[in-house]
């Protein structure tokens, strides 16, 4: 194969490729050009559909109303107190308020993981508030015969129960 050969041959490989650039341009253009002239319709997709669409959405209502239970009548069922305390009573018996405890040592390591890598620090005297479960409880496990509680602020992670600090009127009790 000589020089005149492999130059050809090279041309011809540009060209080809030159061409196919050119092709794929060109079909990025067309889809640019078809997706900025896309126009979304201002109206319903058809007339006919504007009444089936209001009736279901009208059923769909009807019918999550009375799987979740909520009606007149349980409505009409609750005391109705209009002072400001009962309304705060009411949210409080709601929203239970949450479990407080008090870092008890200098530096607490607050984990990603019950005895993982630290997270954060929590400074002695510093206030924490409990991750709770369903029942009100907070979330502890035992690793290696130490107790981990699940903190859910100032620093979310796992705190070793050792360190903490039930608050009863202003003393701490060690838990």
């Amino acid at each position: 194969m000589g020089i005149q050969e492999l130059t050809s041959n090279w041309k011809n490989i540009r060209t080809a490729v030159n061409l196919m650039n050119d092709q794929i341009r060109k079909q990025l253009e067309d889809q640019r050009k078809w997706r900025e002239t896309k126009t979304v319709p201002k109206k319903f997709p058809h007339p006919a559909l504007a009444l089936p669409a209001i009736i279901f959405a009208v059923m769909v209502l009807y019918f999550s109303i009375m799987l979740y239970g909520i009606c007149t009548a349980s409505v009409e069922a609750l005391p109705v107190q209009s002072t400001p305390e009962s309304k705060a009573a009411r949210i409080a018996t709601l929203v239970p308020a949450p479990l407080t405890m008090t870092v008890c040592t200098g530096n607490l390591n607050v984990r990603y993981t019950p005895n993982g890598s630290v997270r954060g620090y929590l400074k002695a005297g510093e206030t924490i508030e409990l991750k709770l479960d369903a029942n009100g409880k907070s979330i502890t496990q035992t690793i290696e015969h130490e107790n981990w509680t699940l903190v859910s602020s100032p620093v979310a992670g796992w705190a070793n129960t050792k360190y903490l600090c039930k608050t009863n009127g202003g003393t701490h009790d060690r838990n």
